[in-house]
């Protein structure tokens, strides 16, 4: 029947997004966590992950690097690219959440928050996609009950 198709096709979209979350959790405690320890401010958690026109928001710290100049360029276009596809893909779900929402959204923001902190932006991102097809799975199923 459409409504099993449906409910079927719920279940291997969200089982995608699940798998999805799981890699980009792996990558994230592999890449994350060594940076935390490392000595090398070359290759310490803010030199990874932040983009260095935002370093003067943090504390001061030498910026001095002996990478060469093409590495230094392609890290920071890595760290724009990931930095806005995060943002653009929060601000995404965010506004999602709130249109389709049953529930206050300060419990799905702290999920969200505990999600990035563990497993990353990328795992927090397939997890709210995961959860959206589940709030539009219900929709659904709801109107055609």
């Amino acid at each position: 029947s459409p409504a099993q198709e449906i409910a079927q096709a719920s279940a291997w979209i969200r089982a995608s997004y699940y798998a999805c979350a799981v890699v980009s959790g792996l990558a994230h405690v592999v890449i994350a966590l060594p940076s935390l320890f490392k000595t090398s401010t070359t290759r310490s958690f803010v030199q990874i992950f932040v983009p260095c026109y935002l370093h003067s928001f943090l504390a001061p710290r030498s910026e001095k690097t002996d990478l060469p100049e093409y590495r230094v360029m392609a890290r920071l276009l890595f760290q724009h690219d990931w930095l806005t596809m995060t943002t653009a893909a929060l601000l995404f779900f965010a506004w999602s959440y709130h249109m389709l929402r049953s529930a206050p959204a300060g419990p799905w923001a702290a999920r969200m928050m505990l999600f990035t902190i563990v497993g990353g932006p990328g795992a927090a991102i397939a997890w709210a996609a995961a959860e959206r097809e589940e709030r539009i799975y219900k929709r659904i199923a709801t109107k055609n009950a």
